[in-house]
């Protein structure tokens, strides 16, 4: 039903805003896409080579709804807005403020996209798109 899948599409946001912002691809693997984790993956090495540091600190979720929907032979994917309320600050090596506010709390919106096999046969859903919506 709509509303679990939305709650389970909440907590992943979370999780996956705080192991991003952490570097941990582990806590990613199981819930993104190859190519998804590629991108975030390359990210964090580059954050890392950078010796800079992502501080997140997540406040709770504003607003989650369903904006699209598609099944094919395949798959069947759901496209979900998500609006949040997170402090996050990149640092520099030195702990200078790059990018960020890590006084202020902001307000993210996001695209998300799930995915899982037709028939689901047990499969989880995983995150195959983000943007920034």
């Amino acid at each position: 039903n709509a509303e679990t899948f939305l709650r389970g599409a909440e907590r992943a946001y979370e999780t996956v805003l705080q192991a991003y912002a952490a570097g941990d691809l582990a806590t990613l693997r199981p819930l993104l896409s190859t190519e998804v984790l590629e991108t975030f993956a390359e990210a964090c090495a580059e954050r890392i080579a950078r010796q800079e540091t992502l501080e997140l600190t997540f406040i709770g979720i504003e607003s989650a709804e369903i904006v699209g929907a598609a099944t094919t032979a395949e798959a069947m994917e759901i496209t979900v807005l998500l609006r949040a309320h997170v402090v996050s600050a990149e640092l520099s090596a030195t702990g200078d403020v790059l990018r960020g506010d890590p006084l202020a709390v902001m307000m993210t919106t996001d695209l998300w996209t799930f995915s899982r096999p037709t028939p689901a046969g047990g499969a989880e859903w995983r995150i195959v798109a983000t943007d920034e919506g």
